[in-house]
């Protein structure tokens, strides 16, 4: 069984910038699509670590009170409940499956970021042929991805000024 300190060290002291910056992904900086989901992937570790803080503790004074030494040839045993004992497992095990499920759909998510970056990230500097106006400062968008999101056919690129 894992203490709250494997459990932190595991789930939630894990570099994922790093995961993006081996790539050299821009969307490093995105709070669209990875700091929102980064910090919400944080806030749900915490809150799991701190239950899961709680429960450990419970399980290991329950252990603890199951027998004392009193003298080198004296033990007292207690009799403890093997139901709460139980539960209080399966409540840690739970709570283990839920941030293990967290942790793969936050890497799958990362993972998913870097081998589709042209998805995210279609904004370029224009050229100066496809400007009008050379003075002003304007982008030039693909449309490759709005097309599939909104059924634009037209234009190959679309000019902002």
């Amino acid at each position: 069984m894992n203490t709250p300190d494997r459990f932190q060290e595991l789930y939630l002291d894990v570099n994922f910038d790093q995961l993006l910056i081996a790539t050299n992904n821009p969307l490093i900086n995105s709070s669209e699509y990875y700091l929102t989901y980064k910090q919400n992937y944080i806030q749900m570790t915490q809150a799991n670590l701190e239950q899961y803080n709680d429960i450990y503790h419970q399980y290991t004074q329950l252990l603890a009170t199951q027998h004392q030494h009193l003298a080198p040839n004296k033990v007292i045993f207690t009799i403890i409940n093997t139901n709460q004992l139980h539960t209080l497992g399966q409540e840690l095990k739970n709570i283990l499956i839920l941030q293990r499920q967290l942790l793969h759909n936050f890497c799958s998510y990362i993972d998913y970021l870097n081998h589709n970056v042209n998805k995210y990230v279609s904004v370029q500097p224009a050229t100066n042929d496809d400007n009008i106006n050379n003075d002003s400062k304007s982008e030039t968008v693909s449309i490759r991805s709005l097309r599939r999101k909104r059924g634009i056919t037209l234009f190959n690129k679309l000019t902002f000024t």
